[in-house]
């Protein structure tokens, strides 16, 4: 067995291989959408996470919408500047917990000086997290004997809020999104450096999808199949130029020159000499595959037969 009989079975194994295993997952991907709903999973009630979220523009544009009815100061000061480009926008809501508790009545505090009219009741006002530990949010300070409009003064404790938000990629290109969110009442003794987790309910994320492509000049070397009437030849050629998104990422390779080889009936080894004008990514519409060419060739052997037929190449 020669050199290329082996070469065309480990390909025709492979090829076999590959259909046996993945070609229900190929057939059922040209059904599934291009933009896959993104699902909300909770890790904790104050952490949350947001998978299989691509690249939408619908989603862009609707939570611009959301952004502008309610006013959104970001979203006026980006849309003042002329070079910045949105990339992505995203929304994390949480929610506090009402809590009504009325067990403990006694104020905190009590003061009786002289001067009566400067005496006061002081009273901290508590919420919960969602672990149910209580911390001060508020205060209220009463003065039985003052005036109607000076017998109460309330007040908020400075609370710092955190949001942590973390993004993964997968191998399919989707992105996650984690999020968490506690608060903490650094004033207070009796609180500081402690940390209440508070809950979330909804992450609202979305990427602007890259259409912009280009006409580029992209020498690229690629490894391919040239399928004729008459044979089946392995191939190394050159593109010179492409049109995509980028120089890795395109959709169209141009003016592609190769050279390969073939053994003829009679055991000879013949050279063959290729020319692609073009080839498109089938990659783009095929699941499991990516960067994948395909395109019509004129091949030319060293006994000057020429063939028409199809090559297939993956681009270094």
């Amino acid at each position: 067995m020669t050199f290329f009989d082996i070469t065309k079975s480990i390909t025709l194994v492979v090829v076999v291989a590959f259909l046996w295993f993945h070609g229900n997952a190929i057939i059922s991907g040209f059904n599934k959408p291009s933009i896959p709903a993104a699902i909300i999973k909770t890790i904790d009630d104050n952490a949350l996470k947001l998978s299989s979220l691509t690249a939408s523009n619908k989603k862009v544009k609707d939570l611009r919408e959301e952004f502008e009815s309610k006013n959104s100061k970001i979203l006026s000061e980006y849309e003042k500047q002329k070079k910045e480009v949105l990339e992505e926008l995203g929304e994390i809501k949480a929610k506090q917990k009402q809590t009504r508790d009325l067990i403990n009545r006694q104020s905190d505090k009590v003061t009786t000086p002289k001067n009566e009219k400067l005496a006061y009741e002081f009273k901290k006002v508590y919420a919960k997290d969602i672990d149910g530990k209580s911390f001060p949010v508020a205060w209220v300070m009463y003065f039985p004997n003052q005036s109607d409009d000076k017998r109460w003064k309330t007040g908020t404790y400075p609370l710092e809020y955190y949001t942590k938000v973390i993004e993964t990629e997968n191998r399919d290109g989707t992105f996650n999104r984690y999020a968490e969110m506690h608060l903490e009442n650094n004033q207070m003794d009796e609180t500081e450096g402690k940390q209440y987790p508070i809950k979330l309910e909804n992450i609202e994320w979305a990427k602007v999808e890259k259409k912009e492509k280009s006409w580029m000049w992209n020498p690229r070397l690629g490894f391919g199949l040239i399928a004729s009437p008459d044979y089946v030849a392995p191939t190394l050629d050159i593109s010179i130029a492409s049109y995509g998104r980028t120089s890795r990422d395109f959709d169209w390779r141009f003016v592609s020159l190769g050279l390969g080889a073939n053994k003829t009936s009679d055991d000879d080894i013949v050279f063959i000499g290729s020319f692609e004008p073009c080839s498109w990514n089938i990659g783009n519409v095929l699941p499991l595959v990516e960067n994948m060419f395909v395109g019509p060739v004129w091949a030319i052997d060293s006994n000057s037969e020429t063939k028409l037929g199809v090559k297939t190449v993956i681009p270094f």
